[in-house]
């Protein structure tokens, strides 16, 4: 306003513009206008929504989708997301549905879709012209079966689906989709005998009308919502169960289902559409291999990981090279180990050799146990005569360490504890089940981190002492770590790669972190190639104190970013929980998004465990308003400094729980 009334001086005195005191009333009433029209110009006029107004489109709109790309496969979904950008200003409009346009010209929208091939058609226009873009892809089909269908049996569902082994007494599970209220049995192909037919049972049907994931996205019209929004259609999941009997000799068995369907079960109340009968066979054999020699197996990769099932979760991470356990059997590209009675691991099978025929089966006597003290750690050590499985928990309060070993039995007479260690406050063993050994530790100070390793054949456990917190980082080695390279990850409407924004929230939040006193050590400071596993062995390398990693999210086809967007923190052990509550607490408040959790995940980069490890997603990249949040310098720096802050609140924590300075025993 100071602006304006200085102009308004200047007109009203003439004589300052010049020595022509005659001018115009018209003359003058213009130079008002051109000075308002700067005020404008400099300033900016806020708009019904408090953004500064974009100049018109100066020329025809031109469109670029980012996501998702020509021809690409989607999962069954009825519903996904489309970003993309145009030409700012421009009016957008995809497969009839008017789409916001951002002011940076980039667009986000979640539409329905239908199964099969389908097609996103985008329409622009502005007062210069319009242009039209056409995005075919591809709707896995949901497999939807209708009520009036005679017998149909999705092949593609069938279970078991791969090559199994299996001992007397094991249960096999038999399932398939197919129509709904049918009569399912299965019988066993097992030459030369075939076993049944026995009862599958069909579970709860799911209905699958679901408006709720179209109603969220403004200005859909009912008829571009999807059949599978609109029709009465269910499926049915069929179940069955066969525990292997003694005695079973065939090499190869086989498991085959019938569906049945009763023309007065029809609930439409029309004639049937297909066979009432239909039979099939499951893809997966079965081989029993209850008469089978003993075997063992042992583990050539470097750090391997054992699992609960195929693909689920974790028995055991990080188990070196040469462990070895009892082969139990194989299913699909796993092979099953038993590491002790009654205790089943998985493994690829690609990472793991079968030794010859009567190799010794894996076993050690345990006589003592020893620790160490040392200037960083703790050691724990256990000879034993072969490297065997075994598991470390940690409790939650980390003041306890539980150590299992598998295939080692108890011959302990001896503990020895050394006596400057003032790390563990106590030390002991037991045996409550054959084959497994299990040590349990008491803590003086919370758990830093540890390294759980082989040395020859002696197994040795590393408990890290918390590093000296003197004044926040101050003296502390970080390594930050910005996501990706070679894989751009996640891309924003406008184009931008989650790989440059990552670098440029990290390289803001080293510069935060080191005029703290911090020693930064960057995973990558460019756009050089980083391999996933490389990241974490330069922390370990570096003896890092903290890892931080620096993300921004998408979310997967199907979800509706609209409802699923935010600030989130990962962490993925127990001594990382507390770094991420008090990171993830500070960067809320920097980002001023949706709180998108607290989680603990599974990420490679932070499942090492030698120190407190997070991963954080500051926004959503693919979201226009955040991708451009993403560009701005005060942005990226308010949101390095919230990190940075948070990790300054969680040493404060620790220091005030654990002493300014932490033991530092005689180096050995």
């Amino acid at each position: 306003m100071d602006r304006l009334r200085k102009l308004s001086g200047m007109i009203d005195s003439p004589h300052r513009l010049g020595e022509h005191a005659g001018w115009s009333f018209a003359v003058r009433a213009g130079v008002l206008l051109i000075a308002l029209l700067g005020v404008c110009l400099l300033t900016g006029v806020p708009d019904a929504v408090g953004k500064t107004p974009e100049t018109g489109p100066k020329v025809a709109p031109k469109l670029a989708v980012v996501y998702p790309r020509p021809k690409q496969d989607i999962g069954p979904v009825d519903s996904t997301f489309i970003i993309g950008s145009v030409t700012p200003g421009s009016k957008l409009t995809i497969n009839g549905t008017k789409v916001p346009v951002y002011r940076t010209g980039g667009f986000l929208a979640f539409l329905p879709v239908r199964p099969g091939k389908f097609a996103f058609r985008l329409k622009a226009s502005n007062v210069h012209g319009t242009d039209t873009l056409t995005v075919p892809i591809t709707i896995a089909d949901t497999w939807l079966i209708p009520f009036d269908s005679g017998a149909i049996i999705r092949r593609e569902t069938l279970r078991p689906s791969w090559n199994r082994t299996v001992r007397a007494g094991d249960e096999v599970s038999i399932a398939f989709d197919g129509t709904i209220g049918c009569a399912a049995t299965f019988r066993v192909i097992a030459l030369p005998d075939t076993l049944g037919p026995f009862p599958m049972t069909e579970l709860q049907s799911e209905s699958l009308r679901n408006f709720a994931a179209f109603r969220r996205t403004a200005q859909l019209r009912e008829d571009s919502l999807p059949d599978a929004a609109l029709a009465p259609v269910t499926r049915g999941r069929y179940h069955g169960i066969w525990l292997v009997p003694n005695g079973l000799r065939s090499d190869t068995i086989r498991i085959q289902v019938e569906l049945k369907r009763d023309a007065s079960a029809n609930r439409s109340g029309k004639p049937l559409r297909g066979d009432s009968v239909a039979v099939a066979v499951a893809p997966g054999g079965l081989v029993a291999v209850d008469s089978l020699p003993p075997r063992v197996v042992e583990l050539i990769d470097s750090v391997q990981i054992l699992r609960m099932g195929p693909r689920l979760g974790y028995w055991s991470i990080f188990q070196p090279y040469g462990v070895r356990a009892r082969w139990w059997g194989e299913a699909g590209i796993w092979t099953i180990l038993q590491p002790a009675p009654g205790i089943e691991a998985w493994v690829e099978t690609a990472k793991t050799r079968l030794l010859p025929e009567g190799s010794p089966m894996p076993f050690s006597s345990i006589e003592r146990l020893v620790t160490r003290a040392e200037s960083a750690s703790v050691r724990l050590e256990v000879s034993l005569s072969d490297r065997l499985p075994f598991k470390v928990t940690i409790n939650d309060d980390l003041n306890h360490v539980h150590i299992q070993l598998f295939g080692a039995t108890s011959n302990t007479d001896w503990v020895t504890q050394d006596s400057t260690d003032d790390m563990i406050s106590n030390l002991v063993w037991s045996q409550f089940q054959p084959g497994v050994y299990e040590i349990d530790l008491t803590l003086k100070h919370p758990l830093w981190g540890y390294d759980a390793h082989y040395e020859d054949k002696e197994f040795v456990l590393n408990l890290r002492r918390q590093p000296v917190i003197k004044s926040g980082v101050k003296g502390l080695t970080i390594v930050v770590d910005p996501g990706h390279s070679a894989d751009p990850g996640a891309i924003g409407p406008t184009g931008l790669k989650e790989k440059d924004a990552n670098l440029r929230l990290a390289l803001a939040l080293k510069a935060q972190l080191a005029k703290r006193g911090a020693r930064v050590v960057m995973t990558r400071t460019g756009d050089e190639d980083v391999p996933l596993y490389n990241r974490p062995a330069i922390a370990v390398a570096h003896h890092a104190d903290l890892y931080v990693s620096v993300h921004n999210n998408a979310v997967p086809d199907g979800t509706n970013p609209y409802a699923n967007n935010g600030s989130a923190v990962y962490y993925y052990h127990p001594f990382s929980r507390d770094l991420a509550r008090s990171v993830h607490k500070r960067l809320l408040q920097a980002t001023r998004l949706n709180d998108y959790g607290l989680n603990q995940g599974n990420f490679a980069v932070i499942r090492p465990t030698q120190y407190p490890s997070i991963l954080n997603e500051c926004l959503f990249i693919i979201i226009p308003e955040q991708e451009e949040m993403l560009g701005q310098r005060a942005f990226v720096t308010r949101t390095a400094k919230g990190i940075a802050d948070g990790i300054a609140d969680f040493l404060r924590e620790r220091q005030a729980l654990t002493g300014s300075v932490s033991p530092s025993p005689r180096r050995r």
